[in-house]
């Protein structure tokens, strides 16, 4: 018999945050997480990283990067979510370097 039952999505969580900010991030990632459950996406792994702003050709910097492709291999998410308050996001770029696309 053929499932017609869908893949549950499954998620790492990327954040960077400022200095300022820091003191924020895990409660945060903590809501993001549970907004990504009720969207009914598993979260898999969750990577901070502080800087005062995103890297301008990998969004988070090279060993950030590297670690996060460790993490794809460990656990093979279906998505990557990034949380953020600077505008301008990188996902494309992550997707790319990651092969994820």
């Amino acid at each position: 018999m053929h499932s017609t039952a869908k893949e549950q999505e499954r998620a790492i969580l990327v954040g960077i945050y400022s200095d300022r900010d820091a003191i924020d991030i895990n409660a945060s990632l903590d809501e993001l997480t549970e907004l990504a459950h009720t969207a009914g996406i598993s979260v898999l792994a969750r990577l901070t990283q502080s800087r005062p702003a995103p890297n301008p050709s990998t969004y988070i910097g090279k060993g950030k990067l590297d670690e996060l492709a460790e993490l794809v291999d460990l656990h093979d998410p279906t998505i990557i979510i990034l949380m953020t308050r600077f505008l301008r996001l990188k996902c494309v770029i992550l997707q790319v370097v990651l092969c994820l696309l």
